[in-house]
């Protein structure tokens, strides 16, 4: 997840995510030219997806004020929601769809299935585990969103070994649900 430098968690409160919204479910983008030629296709599969299941559109930009602009990159990453004029989405992972849906769905203001508020109920983070300068992506969120019951298999839900500094898991799956520790962070 990129982070506004002027981000506060003093801002967190619902207004916030209203003002995050992309209107009308719209996002127009463009891609940055070191995109190499077969990559915009598979950028446009993963759009395909959440067009296909969700109440958004993927849309070329013309001369909107607001859009993304989708890199290729040494990491995946995006803001969460709206934040203004061009903001990027880096891809390094272009050969998994899942990866490139992940970064969409934040850039439509989701955050982290690990970040609920609610999270403490369902998993353990490990933080010991946790790589340091990594653990803000295990933090809990007061805004990020409790659309329905926990989803282990959330394509927003990080693998148990995400970040990992030394190899054991930085997420530990709760009774009863146990089952779904080898499931989690599946991307493919």
């Amino acid at each position: 997840i990129i982070v506004p430098e002027d981000f506060s968690y003093s801002q967190i409160r619902a207004p916030w995510v209203q003002d995050r919204l992309w209107p009308n479910g719209v996002v127009p983008f463009q891609f940055k030219s070191n995109v190499t030629p077969d990559n915009p296709n598979r950028m446009l599969a993963a759009m395909a997806e959440w067009e296909q299941t969700a109440n958004v559109d993927f849309i070329p930009r013309t001369n909107e004020g607001d859009w993304v602009e989708i890199r290729d990159a040494n990491e995946n990453s995006s803001f969460v929601g709206r934040k203004g004029g061009m903001q990027v989405i880096n891809i390094y992972n272009w050969n998994y769809k899942f990866i490139m849906c992940h970064e969409l769905v934040h850039c439509l203001c989701y955050w982290h299935e690990q970040s609920r508020p609610d999270r403490d109920t369902y998993v353990q983070i490990n933080w010991n585990n946790i790589e340091k300068g990594e653990e803000h992506n295990f933090d809990k969120r007061v805004d990020a969103g409790q659309y329905s019951s926990y989803d282990f298999d959330s394509v927003m839900h990080y693998g148990q070994y995400f970040f990992s500094v030394n190899g054991h898991p930085t997420i530990t799956i709760l009774p009863p649900s146990q089952s779904w520790q080898n499931k989690i962070g599946q991307y493919d």
